[in-house]
């Protein structure tokens, strides 16, 4: 790219990828330096900025920031800042997401708990009521970010996309096609502790596809689920209602059924 062949190297290097993709960095660099002479460029020039790491920083930012957005690899798309995930058309996305979600903000949310007290949230379904006690003093920022959410409606209405009868529901995805994506505008880091198991029901816990991309979608267990532990965020416990989880109709995305909602989450301090 600094000789004005960007392109042309790029075109080189997945032609012949099966060639230096298994190669020795010292003799990979030589091979970039040949296919660099071959297109007509300072072959040394290049072995050198590769041997010393010219551009080594510029290419792990790019990357580093490729990662932070979720991109999955190349071609990849991008609508209003989320990405548009694998065999899913921009256009399609659209129709899904951009008219319909709810508000995605621009930053973290503010802080709506205080970590040193208690709260309950009531999740309300179209099959009655879930009562949750939260965990800010093991997820205080992931709890922080639930309950921004639920004060502020972005949960009214949406499905619960996912549930396998007495093992898990998921919810938290407002096209309700289980996409993974920061529907919400911004993502969390991971807060797991020793005591991020899953070895009981009932448990509440914000769902990654990857580490520290936690955002709006969550998963209640209603069975033990030690295959996971310590893989997801644990922010609260089921303290009632385990009966109405039990009667939430069976669901997957596309499966064409009508899967029960979520009236509203509301907050309550103790």
């Amino acid at each position: 790219g600094a000789q004005g062949a960007f392109w042309e190297m790029h075109d080189v290097l997945f032609a012949t990828a099966q060639e230096w993709s298994s190669l020795p960095e010292e003799q990979a660099i030589e091979a970039f330096a040949g296919y660099a002479e071959d297109l007509g460029l300072d072959a040394d020039r290049v072995q050198r900025e590769l041997e010393d790491g010219t551009y080594r920083e510029k290419v792990l930012a790019s990357y580093n920031e490729a990662v932070a957005i979720g991109l999955g690899g190349t071609p990849s798309f991008l609508v209003n800042g989320r990405v548009v995930p694998r065999g899913v058309s921009p256009e399609a996305f659209i129709k899904m997401t951009v008219s319909e979600s709810p508000q995605a903000y621009d930053g973290p949310p503010p802080q709506v708990i205080d970590p040193t007290k208690s709260y309950l949230a009531t999740i309300r379904t179209s099959k009655g009521d879930v009562l949750v006690e939260l965990l800010p003093d093991v997820a205080p920022t992931n709890v922080n970010s639930f309950a921004f959410l639920a004060q502020d409606g972005w949960y009214d209405g949406q499905t619960f996309f996912f549930v396998q009868p007495d093992v898990v529901a998921y919810s938290g995805d407002p096209t309700g096609m289980g996409m993974v994506l920061p529907f919400s505008g911004f993502v969390c880091e991971d807060e797991i502790g020793p005591g991020a198991t899953f070895d009981d029901a009932g448990l509440l816990a914000m769902y990654a596809p990857s580490p520290g991309r936690n955002s709006g979608m969550f998963f209640i267990t209603m069975a033990p689920l030690p295959d996971i532990n310590l893989q997801y965020t644990v922010i609260g416990r089921v303290i009632d209602g385990m009966e109405v989880l039990s009667s939430l109709a069976p669901a997957q995305p596309g499966d064409g059924g009508t899967p029960d909602s979520i009236d509203t989450i509301t907050i309550e301090e103790r």
